[in-house]
C-alpha cells in the first residue's frame, strides 16, 4: 500500500496556503499498479467520508497518474477519476472564505476540469461508446457545468477576470455545453464589465445600451451570438428549452442589429 504525506507549506503573498506534496514510497516493493490503484481509490473514499478533502485530493490525484499506466485501459475508471480530482478541487474552493484560497483552489478545480474535457475529446470511438453504454459517466455537460461554477468562483480575484469563462466556452465543441451552461454565460454578458448584478435584465434594455453607445461588451455578445446559432442547430433540445433559447437568440440579433432569422 501507498501512503501520501504532506509536505510543505507554500506561501503565497501575505497568507500562507497548505499546499499537498505527495511523496508516495511503497511498503511492499514491486506493488502491482492494479493494486495500487484500488489502494488509492479506497484511501480517497474514506477521506471523503471524513470530509478530509485535501487528503482525498492526493490519492485522487496518484490513482490518476496509475489509471493512465495500466492495460488494458480503464475508459470508465479513468472518466471517475478525472471527475473526482476536479470536483473536490472545486468542493475545496467553494469551502473557503479567504481570496487569495479561493482563487488557488478555483484555479485548481478550473485546470482539472480542462483535463477532463481534453480527456474526453482524446478519446477515440470505442471510447466514446464505453462511456455512452453507461449513463452514470456520460456526463461531459455536467464537467463544463462545474467547470462554468470554477471560473464564477474565481471571478476577478487575484487577477482573474470573469470574462476568461467567456473565451473558455468559445473554445469548446458545441455539444459539450448544456443550457444551463448557456444561461450562466448570458446571465454573466448582461454584467460585464462592471460585473455588478443587473437587476431584470432583457435584451430590450441590452438593445438600449447599444444604442447609447455604452461600454457593455458588444464584441462578447457578438461572438455569443454566433455561438448560440450554432449551438441551437447542433444540440439536441426538448421542445420547450429550444422554444426559450430561439426566443433568447432572435432578442439578441434584434438588439444587436442583424436581421431576425
Amino acid at each position: 500500500m501507498f501512503r501520501p504525506r504532506l509536505l510543505a507549506k507554500h506561501r503565497a503573498s501575505r497568507i500562507a496556503l497548505i499546499v499537498p506534496i505527495v511523496l508516495w514510497s511503497s511498503l511492499a516493493i514491486g506493488q502491482d499498479p492494479a493494486d495500487e490503484l484500488r489502494d488509492s481509490i479506497d484511501g480517497a473514499k474514506n477521506a471523503i467520508s471524513e470530509s478530509n478533502l485535501a487528503l482525498a485530493l492526493e490519492y485522487l490525484e496518484r490513482a490518476n497518474e496509475l489509471v493512465d499506466t495500466i492495460e488494458p485501459r480503464r475508459v470508465l475508471t479513468e472518466e471517475a477519476l478525472k471527475w473526482d480530482v476536479a470536483q473536490v478541487a472545486l468542493e475545496r474552493a467553494n469551502g473557503m472564505t479567504d481570496d487569495q484560497q479561493i482563487a488557488f483552489f478555483a484555479d485548481q478545480s478550473i485546470a482539472s476540469w480542462r483535463v477532463y474535457v481534453e480527456w474526453r475529446r482524446s478519446l477515440d470511438e470505442a471510447g466514446v461508446e464505453i462511456i455512452r453504454r453507461n449513463p452514470n459517466s456520460d456526463r461531459i455537460q455536467r464537467a463544463v457545468n462545474s467547470m462554468g461554477n470554477a471560473f464564477v468562483r474565481r471571478g476577478n480575484l487575484r487577477g482573474h477576470s470573469v470574462r476568461d469563462l467567456f473565451a473558455e466556452f468559445l473554445g469548446l465543441p458545441r455539444q459539450y455545453l448544456s443550457s444551463y451552461s448557456i444561461g450562466q454565460w448570458i446571465t454573466w454578458l448582461h454584467r460585464c464589465p462592471t460585473w455588478d448584478e443587473v437587476p431584470n435584465p432583457s435584451f430590450g434594455q441590452l438593445a438600449q445600451k447599444f444604442r447609447n453607445n455604452e461600454d457593455v461588451c458588444r464584441d462578447d455578445w457578438e461572438d455569443f451570438y454566433f455561438y448560440l446559432e450554432a449551438w441551437l442547430v447542433e444540440q439536441e433540445l426538448d421542445t420547450v428549452v429550444r422554444g426559450t433559447f430561439q426566443r433568447r437568440f432572435q432578442q439578441l440579433g434584434q438588439a444587436l442589429g442583424h436581421d431576425s432569422p
